[in-house]
Order: C-alpha cells, then sequence, then structure tokens
C-alpha cells in the first residue's frame, strides 16, 4: 500500500513535466492543477465511476485501499526509532450508518439506500471528504443497541438530487469489530479493527466441506424444483377438480397427480429454468465475493494449476456465497459474519445446506413425493465433517 502511494506521487510528477514540455509553462504545477478535465474519473477497487465534483490534486482515489492508507498518512512520525504503533495505524475512524438486523448483507453484496434526512446526508458528506467513501453497517438490535462485528461497506455509486436526497450503492468489502463509539449526534461515528480469517495450514479438509457443499447446493436445487412443481401441479388440479362434475375417488386422484408428477420431473427438469435459479445465483454471489476480497492471503500450499485443488480465497468465497441467499436466516447471517476461521465458516455452510434439505424432504414426504432418486447417500460428506 506504501509502494501504491508512491507510485501514484510519481505517476503525477511525470504527468506534470509533460505538460510543462508540452506548453512551456514556468509554474508547472499551477498550470497542471487548473487544467483538470470537469468531470475527473475516479477509480475504486477496479470499477471506475464519474464523480460530479472536480477533486483537488493529487487525483485523491476513493475505496477502501485509501482509507487504509489514510491511518498511515494520519498517523505522521513514526517514532524516535522509526516505528510506528500499529494500535494508532489499526484502529480507524469510520461512519456507522444504522440498519435494521434483518438487512445485513455479507461479503460482495449491494445494499441500494436513499438518504434524505439531514443527519444522514452529513453522515455520506463526512464519509466522502474524510474516510474516502467507506463507512460501516451498524446492525441494530431490537434492544437498540449494535452488533459490535460490522460490515465494511464502500461507497460503489451514488446520485445526489435537492429534491429527493441521496441514492446510493453500497457494497461489502469486508469486516470490522467496533472497538469504540465516539459520536452519537448527530450521526453515528466509532473507532473500528479490521480483522480477517483464520486460515488453516493445510487446506485438504476445507476443500473436503466444499466438495460436500456443491453437492449439497445441486439437490437442493433438484428438491426445490419438484416440491414447486408439486405445488403448482396441486394448484392447477384443485382449479380443474371445482369447475368438473368428476366423480373419481380422492385416492384416485392423489395416485394420478403423483404419476404426472415423475413424468413431468424428468421431462421439464432440463429445459426448466427455475432449476439452475439456486445455482446461478450461488455463482454470482460466489463472482462477487472472490471479487471483494481484499484481505489478502498467506498460506503455505498454494492450488496446483491442473488440479481441482482451491485456494484458500475461493475457499473463502464459496463459504460467503452460500450465505448470500434470500431464505437463509439473519441469524445464521450474522453468525457467518462474526465467524474469523474460514473452516468454521464451511461447516456452517454445510450445515444450512443440509438443514435446507432436510426440510424439503419433509414437504416432499407430506406431499407424498419420494427424494431418493437425488442422491440421499451422504457418506463421504459425513466423513469429511466428522473429520
Amino acid at each position: 500500500q506504501l509502494l501504491h502511494t508512491g507510485m501514484v506521487r510519481r505517476s503525477n510528477s511525470a504527468l506534470m513535466s509533460i505538460y510543462a514540455a508540452s506548453t512551456g509553462a514556468a509554474s508547472t504545477v499551477a498550470a497542471f492543477q487548473q487544467n483538470l478535465l470537469p468531470q475527473q474519473v475516479v477509480q475504486c477497487s477496479g470499477r471506475r465511476r464519474k464523480s460530479n465534483n472536480v477533486r483537488k490534486p493529487p487525483f485523491t482515489l476513493f475505496g477502501i485501499d485509501e482509507w487504509r492508507e489514510a491511518s498511515f498518512i494520519a498517523t505522521g512520525d513514526a517514532g524516535e526509532y522509526g516505528v510506528m504503533d500499529m494500535e494508532d495505524v489499526n484502529n480507524r475512524e469510520v461512519c456507522v450508518l444504522p440498519f435494521a438486523y434483518q438487512d445485513i448483507v455479507l461479503q460482495g453484496q449491494t445494499k441500494q439506500v436513499r438518504l434524505y434526512e439531514d443527519r444522514f446526508i452529513k453522515l455520506f458528506e463526512k464519509c466522502q471528504e474524510e474516510h474516502n467513501g467507506v463507512l460501516c453497517m451498524g446492525l441494530m438490535t431490537d434492544t437498540g443497541g449494535i452488533v459490535q462485528t460490522s460490515a465494511l461497506c464502500e461507497v460503489e455509486d451514488y446520485n445526489r438530487s435537492k429534491e429527493f436526497g441521496i441514492f446510493a450503492t453500497l457494497r461489502v468489502m469486508g469486516r470490522v469489530k467496533l472497538t469504540n463509539l465516539t459520536q452519537m449526534e448527530p450521526f453515528i461515528v466509532g473507532q473500528c479493527t479490521e480483522f480477517a480469517d483464520d486460515i488453516p495450514k493445510s487446506l485438504d479438509l476445507p476443500n473436503m466441506v466444499a466438495d460436500g457443499i456443491d453437492n449439497l447446493l445441486s439437490e437442493v436445487s433438484c428438491l426445490e424444483v419438484r416440491l414447486r412443481q408439486a405445488q403448482d401441479y396441486a394448484d392447477e388440479q384443485r382449479r380443474k377438480s371445482n369447475k368438473s362434475d368428476d366423480n373419481a375417488s380422492s385416492e384416485m386422484k392423489e395416485r394420478i397427480v403423483k404419476a404426472a408428477l415423475d413424468d413431468q420431473f424428468y421431462v421439464d427438469s432440463e429445459s426448466n429454468t427455475s432449476f439452475s435459479s439456486r445455482k446461478s445465483h450461488y455463482t454470482e454471489a460466489y463472482n462477487d465475493a472472490l471479487a471483494c476480497d481484499t484481505q489478502g492471503f498467506v498460506v503455505s500450499n498454494k492450488a496446483v494449476m491442473g488440479t481441482t485443488e482451491r485456494s484458500a480465497k475461493e475457499l473463502t468465497a464459496i463459504s460467503w456465497a452460500v450465505f448470500c441467499s434470500d431464505d437463509v436466516k439473519a441469524s445464521d447471517k450474522v453468525q457467518a459474519l462474526d465467524c474469523d476461521k474460514l473452516f468454521d465458516r464451511l461447516k456452517l455452510a454445510a450445515h444450512t445446506l443440509r438443514e435446507k434439505k432436510n426440510m424439503i424432504n419433509a414437504k416432499l414426504a407430506i406431499a407424498g413425493l419420494s427424494s431418493e432418486v437425488y442422491g440421499a447417500d451422504e457418506d463421504e460428506y459425513e466423513e469429511s465433517e466428522e473429520a
């Protein structure tokens, strides 16, 4: 990060020298500053967005990397022996935007917000001017408290209107623990410390659990389609029976429904787009979590090219993607957010999918439909979970 700052400074100096050579201006810096573009493009974690406000040189960037670097700049003197106190560096100031407990979002996810109250508009302005567009999502409990572990968000895009306030898109880029609240009015400001996952030395067991997650995800997707088709077909038959004067027995009707469902599933499963709805949502969440992971990883064994072994970063993205589904309970999401061990969160994700599978199997059993076709054999996964 310090190297990145030096590169930015050198690039600015190079641009100034190029400008002086082309124009022959005596005061290079002043002339360069006066010839800024009306709308400067601001780089934000690999994504580009336009800012409506002209920034002052040296081309201030906005994002989590710049927010981290600001703590080094603010610390100033490194001390008598050239050693910087890391407690002062890691304990950073951040604005806390309150959210309901159920509105939690996780790594890589986005949140659309509208800020129209004066206090929240002031919070947003402080976030942009002093914290490089980074704020903290404060989850409010029923008792009025704030959950200590919070999602660290980056303002990815925003649009300001005098009549309707500020419309902003927030994206989760990391996690922090709130250590102290230094201001409560007119908005909340606190001190926070970033934390990252504890990665095991060997990734063999996490990869086994990840394999089990992939299998469970496919099974749950199949069962959800089967249950949805059963409900749709039952509703359709109920509407038809209300209009017809058929005197067939209810037992015969149930047999017809079951037989029709068995045939319909195998015919429509390949062409039905809803079959891949959970899988596609998981893939999208996985890609977002993978792209927005900025914590960095140092592990002893790297994934070998040409093998199916996943890296620590890929395993981390898998552990987040499972909890990004809308049907996951908020309490499970908060538990995943607070978990600081990669292996434990992977096991928690697998447990969440197993609960979902058991619940769908119970609904299918009530409807009199079997789920044996979709692989009730989970010996391989149970062995990895016991390990």
